[in-house]
This record gives C-alpha cells, structure tokens and sequence, in this order.
C-alpha cells in the first residue's frame, strides 16, 4: 500500500512537472496588436515581450505608442492564476504613484493571442495582441 501511494505521489508530482513547464514554455514569446481606451477612445499600437521566471510568475514589458507619436514602456510581473483549454488566466498589478493611482490588468495569454482588460485610474480599455515570436 505504501509503495502504490508513493507511486501515485510521484507520478502527480511528475505529470504536473510537465504541465508546468509545458505552460511556462507557451508562455514566453512576444506579442504585438493594440492597446484601445474604452474611457477615452484613444488607442495605439502596442507589444509585449514576456518571459517566464523560475518562481512560475512572467516578466512582462509592454512598448507601444500614445498619441500616434509619445512613446512609453511599462514593466510588470504577470501573475498566472488558472490554466485550461484556453490559455493562461494572468493578473497584473501595480501602483503608479499618488497622482495616477494604480494599474491592474486582467487577461489570458495563449500561444496565438494575449487579450487583456485594464484599468488604470479613471481609465479603463483592453488589449488584443497575436503573437509573432
């Protein structure tokens, strides 16, 4: 009976190994499409390039455009909460000062897209990115 328990520990143990690691790997690449402010309709090109850690989080840094010409880059940790059929179930979440609140992003991450919503102070608006890498 012991033996057969340690089998069945080590074979979970195993298989979710694989799992993981078959996650962490369709989870590293980069991503490119459009940022779009559902507040103020403002909306510009945007990437990501993300790349797992060995603690299961992603580092994500996000380049895009505002205002067809302003450029920005934004760094954050993307937190996987669920995996299934579908994708990578992240969360990202990060306080930008007294002046411009906090930015909190919800989204799944698959190995063709990355679409997100965020909400950022008053505004609020998604991401939809395909995946070139």
């Amino acid at each position: 009976m012991r033996h057969s328990l340690l089998s069945v520990v080590l074979f979970i143990a195993l298989f979710g190994a694989i799992l993981s690691s078959k996650s962490m790997a369709q989870d590293s690449g980069v991503w490119r499409g459009r940022w779009t402010s559902e507040t103020t309709g403002h909306s510009g090109p945007m990437r990501v390039r993300i790349t797992p850690r060995s603690d299961g989080q992603l580092d994500a840094r996000f380049t895009g455009r505002f205002a067809v010409v302003l450029p920005f880059t934004y760094k954050t940790t993307l937190t996987p909460v669920a995996y299934d059929e579908f994708g990578t179930a992240v969360y990202a979440h990060k306080k930008l000062g007294p002046v411009l609140g906090s930015y909190e992003m919800h989204g799944n991450l698959n190995p063709d897209q990355f679409q997100a919503g965020f909400q950022a102070g008053k505004d609020s608006g998604r991401v939809q990115m395909e995946r070139i890498r």
